[in-house]
């Protein structure tokens, strides 16, 4: 497993992401955070622009999300097939990348569906609330689905090599740091 996290993280380096976001056959997408307006507010206002994207380099506080990397990677299909076999296909949607530097998130959410988080490089600070959350506890009118409210009760940070399992309803918050990436 440690040679295949290794060939991974070589080939998901920052430039060949950035490479890859520029690619319209692959779903891309940068999530924004930027401090509320008013304090009544969520503490962050999150932003989403929809790739394809051609740039050299993220922003302070953006998040890079690739999905379906299994199908253009073939060291990512490796690890989908020959770590993730004991679940069956049809619980098994893609594999995604979250990409960015410190202070990078895609804000408090949560999945209807088992998420696998596994941290290539770098650290992602989680906080996480027990649940089980609906629709109807999100954000109106938001630009991404985000927790009105997020009552976190356990806090861990994940380092390169962990997998974190999160299940569907549970409310999850990662926060990046410096050159984070992470594979869901």
């Amino acid at each position: 497993f440690e040679n295949l996290l290794e060939d991974i993280n070589k080939t998901l380096n920052s430039k060949e992401l950035l490479v890859l976001a520029s690619n319209e056959m692959i779903d891309t997408r940068i999530i924004s955070r930027e401090p509320a307006v008013s304090k009544d507010d969520h503490p962050y206002d999150y932003e989403l622009t929809l790739g394809p994207f051609e740039q050299d380099r993220l922003d302070t506080g953006e998040m890079l999300m690739l999905q379906g990397l299994e199908q253009h990677l073939a060291v990512v299909s490796e690890l989908l097939t020959d770590h993730f076999s004991f679940l069956p296909r049809w619980r098994i949607d893609d594999v995604m990348a979250s990409y960015g530097d410190a202070g990078a998130s895609c804000g408090p959410h949560f999945d209807h569906y088992d998420v696998f988080l596994l941290q290539v490089r770098g650290e992602k600070q989680w906080l996480l609330a027990d649940g089980p959350f609906t629709d109807e506890d999100l954000l109106p009118d938001a630009d991404v689905r985000l927790l009105e409210h997020f009552p976190f009760s356990q806090s861990l940070t994940q380092s390169a090599g962990d997998l974190l399992y999160i299940p569907p309803g549970v409310g999850h918050y990662g926060i990046a740091s410096d050159d984070s990436l992470t594979l869901s």
